[in-house]
């Protein structure tokens, strides 16, 4: 059990995801309610060997997926929060930062309505990756939103998938053929 904040041990703590470099040094990726997002790296026995806050609550952007890139570098994604004449627009969002939590490059997207978001990532043998995410649609459903990045965090293509229903996606794998499989859920309105 790691606890982020020790000033503030009552915070409930999550998990945005788990990545390993190359080292083989694992890296967790978790952020607390008050929404500061941390990188904490366990040692070979599981205890803690160092820990960094890598963003605050001062910042508008939220970290729901989190991997390691060829380079031995971070890529983090979720959803940044901003107000435009007193609205709230969320843009889907990635990062790729240092081990330290220094950034590298930052890229983000207009949502198609007013929230798209970021919750999977998956490492493309081909250095680039794929992101996976809710876009809310027009009618007032939630698309899938795939965007192809490459290693540089260009976008090579974008794609929106749905039903008319709420469709999250929970999880995208890659295959050795250099596609990908996409779980998602479905859920409707009664």
């Amino acid at each position: 059990t790691y606890c982020t904040d020790q000033s503030q041990p009552w915070l409930v703590e999550s998990t945005r995801g788990l990545t390993e470099l190359s080292t083989g040094e694992l890296v967790i990726f978790a952020a607390n309610q008050d929404y500061m997002h941390y990188l904490i790296f366990p040692d070979m026995e599981g205890n803690l060997s160092r820990l960094s806050n890598y963003m605050t609550s001062e910042d508008p952007y939220y970290i729901y997926a989190g991997t390691a890139t060829e380079d031995d570098n971070l890529l983090v994604a979720g959803e940044n929060s901003v107000n435009i004449d007193n609205a709230w627009v969320h843009y889907s969002w990635y990062r790729k930062m240092d081990s330290s939590g220094n950034v590298i490059w930052e890229r983000s997207l207009p949502p198609v309505r007013w929230q798209d978001t970021f919750n999977c990532i998956g490492k493309l043998s081909d250095g680039g990756f794929i992101l996976a995410g809710a876009s809310d649609t027009p009618d007032n459903y939630d698309d899938i939103l795939l965007v192809r990045i490459d290693a540089q965090g260009d976008t090579l293509w974008t794609r929106r998938r749905g039903t008319a229903a709420f469709d999250h996606p929970e999880e995208v794998v890659p295959t050795q053929d250099g596609g990908f499989i996409l779980a998602a859920t479905k859920s409707y309105m009664s």
